[in-house]
């Protein structure tokens, strides 16, 4: 009996044997997968604007002397598509939109514009400070239909910071005061990642001087790359007009800059090899030009932007007060030649475009109708004016940076164009045989 049951046993075993043996066989005798390569055209996000600037600390003063809330308020949104209202901004299915808002009076006195975007995972802006009479609000808006979180992380002239998560729920927007996140930062940059399909982040920059508003304006993202152009930065040939450029390099970095102007690159001592230590913001003076772009070489990704400065007479105070102004304006990469856009707000306006290498610029409506063009030679800045009623969509493409400035006397603002193409996506797709593992 003891004797079958064993043979049994050995008899079961062999047949097992031969199955397993037998489905290695075939794993290994397998045809080679079949794959397939898909183009896929990824669904256009909506594009969000940050809703109205507000007053540091809520200051609610009338009062002429001491400034505090703001008065005298023009503000405008040009969307177009479905237009909707999304905390305390709007959003829009449109490719782009912008906003224009002038205060006359307060602590905030100034202009400021900004270019309505699409939301992104990964973005940086350099801009704004939290030193004494500094704000520095960040605005994280998600016009997408789910959740997402954001990591705010700041940055500046001693390196990385502080860090904050924020959860925005859909089509909302939250705001990070950065200067209850880190104080006495005078070169401030700011990194913002985020899940899900990301958020459109704006910053606005309030500076006050005493009892003397020194200007307010929105920063948007800087591109990040090893070649980078800022074109609007020249002093317009104002005395009283000061720019600087500040600039990070998240991993470290040597770095050279240049000064382009309309009749070719100009002077700039001590730009030639600039070490940058990781996650330090460094700022540059730059050299008094009427119009110029300055750009920025290498050996590492590096992200910036450029701030030019007016001094104004103040409109409120004692005789003789100064006040000031200024706009902030991110760097682009210097050859991007997809199609950006950005759109007139309907104060002056013009065009100030860098050529890394030699080409026709030319800027066209939204129906294709030309506005403006300009014929560079390779390293060249030219400037082109735009007369155009507020909301039209100006278009260009080719391998230049561009940048849209807006002023009203001595009030400053500056666009930056987004890109308005979507690339397809390639998925590779395998057609496989099931085999059953042994």
């Amino acid at each position: 009996m003891i004797g079958r049951i064993i043979t049994g046993v050995l008899v079961f075993a062999a047949v097992i044997a031969a199955v397993v043996t037998g489905g290695r066989l075939i794993a290994q005798d397998a045809p080679a997968s079949q794959s397939t390569t898909v183009s896929v055209a990824p669904a256009r996000q909506d594009v969000a604007c940050p809703g109205p600037l507000v007053t540091p600390a809520k200051g609610a003063s009338s009062d002429a002397e001491l400034g505090g809330a703001a008065t005298g308020i023009s503000r405008d949104t040009f969307l177009t598509g479905n237009v909707r209202t999304m905390g305390s901004g709007q959003a829009s299915d449109a490719i782009v939109g912008s906003a224009v808002e002038h205060v006359t009076g307060g602590d905030i006195t100034g202009l400021a514009a900004v270019t309505c975007a699409t939301p992104r995972t990964d973005q940086w802006i350099v801009a704004g400070a939290t030193t004494v009479g500094a704000s520095a609000r960040l605005v994280l808006s998600n016009p997408a239909a789910v959740a997402v979180e954001a990591t705010v992380t700041a940055y500046g002239e001693i390196g990385e910071l502080d860090t904050r998560q924020v959860a925005i729920e859909p089509d909302a927007q939250q705001m990070v005061l950065l200067e209850g996140l880190t104080i006495d930062v005078a070169a401030l940059s700011v990194h913002i990642t985020a899940t899900g399909t990301g958020v459109v982040a704006a910053l606005q920059d309030s500076r006050l001087t005493g009892f003397q508003p020194s200007g307010t304006d929105w920063a948007t993202a800087s591109a990040q790359g090893t070649q980078l152009a800022i074109p609007g930065v020249g002093t317009a040939g104002s005395a009283t007009q000061t720019a600087t450029v500040r600039l990070l390099a998240p991993e470290g970095a040597t770095a050279s800059m240049t000064l382009s102007t309309p009749t070719g690159e100009t002077d700039w001592e001590g730009v030639a090899a600039l070490k940058l230590e990781p996650g330090v913001a460094v700022e540059v003076a730059i050299p008094a030009v009427d119009v110029g772009t300055v750009t920025i070489t290498s050996d590492a990704n590096v992200v910036a932007g450029a701030v030019v400065t007016r001094t104004r007479a103040a409109t409120a105070g004692v005789a003789g007060d100064i006040a000031k102004e200024f706009r902030w304006i991110p760097a682009q990469l210097a050859a991007d030649d997809n199609e950006r856009s950005a759109v007139a707000v309907g104060y002056n306006e013009q065009v100030v475009v860098y050529a890394q290498q030699p080409g026709t610029f030319a800027l066209t409506d939204s129906d294709g109708n030309a506005l403006g063009s300009a014929q560079l030679a390779a390293g060249a800045t030219a400037t082109i004016p735009v007369n155009v009623p507020p909301g039209t969509v100006l278009t260009a493409s080719g391998p230049f940076a561009w940048s849209v400035l807006v002023s009203d006397g001595d009030f400053l603002a500056a666009m930056a164009p987004v890109r308005t193409t979507i690339d397809n996506v390639d998925i590779v797709v395998e057609q496989r045989r099931y085999v059953p593992s042994p």
